[in-house]
């Protein structure tokens, strides 16, 4: 309940909100075009409805309708505010927007950029099969099948919109009205929004130069989805922030027997060194656990700047992982990393491309650190894996510089760094 304390413009603060709240409901259903279309809709109607609440309060301004109308005047200059009144008078009196969807679809099945891709319009979206009646050879269509991704980007338009997507139009749309309740408020010499932007999608996000709050610069993300072909599920991978508290790291130094000099040396010498002293500790670690979780640690100028955990199920959602790590290297300005994992080993006939580890029955486990940068060679540390009953048991630690390690292709490709020859001629997706 309001109080003798409540913004005079506490509704106007309100309804802003409210349309915050279902511009994010409409992202979150962008591959559901019923919910994404009543969202989009609700939206845009909502957003109508502050300019008249506005009018509504004018007994509270002095010389409201001079300082309205050159606020009228101003948005009825703009093209999308135009299109944004139109839009919400066909709503109410004529019926849904004339929406339509353009797909983006291409095929992942190997760490490089080189699969066939294809923009159709939704309704003409084709099943699997019909997706790998390409120039694939047959081992090739063989692997896709079973570790290929379909990565699907979809665009939404409205017909006398098209220039603009929908969510990003509503977003600028809200700037444009934000900035006119922010002149509303100082006008009568309040504090703007008294009202929280926090919702369950965002915790108080900040206006941008656009006037848009940050959390409305829609991503790629949103509006991409990766399906396993094999299985037609959306793929599960993702990957977790390490932090650890002193008092952590002291537990965990003393359950694998890690001393303070380790530690310590992470933050000294070179990146090699480094790498040497994690690979200790990641031997310390499967040995009393029995497994290691891949972990990832971004780099810059020397220092370790991000650590995060990786879950990916399949060989297929590892495509999908190492492509968005590459692109957060990128986003954070990280110029190497290391990463710690367990790998199979094992001996591929030559030209067998597509020949899956798990079918050779001589095959090795390994544990492994790898050192990749901006500027120079990887470097890679390994150790073989002995399981005896639930104990494990490690070789002798082996060094490789400049190994081939498709991988790490999409840090190269972050980058700018050409991915080395030998790199894409030992595996690769498709041939011309």
């Amino acid at each position: 309940m309001a109080t003798s304390h409540a913004c005079p413009l506490l509704a106007i603060d309100r309804r802003l909100a409210a349309v915050h709240r279902y511009w994010h409901e409409a992202e979150s259903h962008y591959f559901d075009p019923d919910l994404f279309r009543s969202s989009i809709q609700t939206a845009i109607q909502t957003l109508r409805t502050v300019t008249f609440l506005i009018q509504s309060h004018k007994r509270l301004f002095q010389n409201f309708d001079i300082w309205y109308g050159a606020w009228q005047e101003k948005l009825r200059q703009d093209p999308l505010m135009r299109w944004m009144v139109d839009a919400r008078n066909m709503i109410e009196k004529q019926g849904d927007l004339e929406t339509f969807s353009v797909i983006k679809a291409e095929i992942l099945a190997s760490y490089y950029d080189e699969g066939p891709s294809w923009q159709v319009p939704a309704e003409l979206f084709e099943s699997k099969g019909m997706l790998l009646q390409t120039s694939l050879t047959t081992a090739e269509a063989s692997h896709v099948g079973k570790h290929g991704v379909l990565r699907i980007q979809r665009r939404w338009v409205e017909n006398s919109l098209p220039e603009h997507e929908l969510l990003d139009a509503l977003a600028i749309a809200y700037g444009r009205i934000d900035g006119l309740v922010k002149d509303a408020h100082a006008v009568l010499g309040l504090d703007p929004f008294h009202f929280s932007h926090a919702t369950m999608h965002c915790q108080e996000p900040l206006p941008t130069n656009s006037g848009c709050l940050s959390c409305m610069l829609a991503s790629s993300q949103v509006r991409t989805l990766h399906l396993h072909i094999e299985s037609g599920s959306p793929m599960k991978f993702g990957s977790v922030k390490v932090e650890a508290t002193q008092e952590e790291l002291q537990v965990a130094a003393d359950k694998y027997g890690i001393d303070k000099v380790a530690f310590e040396a992470l933050s000294k010498g070179s990146l090699e060194n480094k790498l040497v002293q994690l690979f200790e500790i990641a031997k310390k670690m499967i040995v009393i656990d029995g497994h290691h979780v891949p972990m990832v640690i971004f780099l810059k100028d020397g220092d370790v700047i991000y650590t995060t955990e990786l879950a990916f199920s399949n060989k297929a959602s590892k495509y999908v992982l190492m492509r968005q790590l590459g692109t957060d290297a990128a986003k954070i300005s990280a110029d190497g990393v290391i990463m710690i994992s367990e790998v199979w080993s094992y001996k591929r006939e030559k030209g067998a491309l597509w020949s899956d580890p798990l079918n050779d029955p001589n095959r090795k486990e390994h544990l492994t650190a790898s050192l990749i940068t901006k500027y120079e060679d990887p470097v890679r540390l390994s150790a073989e894996i002995h399981r005896q009953d639930e104990e494990v048991h490690l070789g002798k630690t082996e060094i490789t510089r400049n190994e081939v390690l498709p991988s790490f292709a999409p840090f190269y490709i972050a980058w700018g760094r050409e991915i080395p020859t030998k790199w894409i001629e030992a595996t690769h997706a498709f041939k011309e």
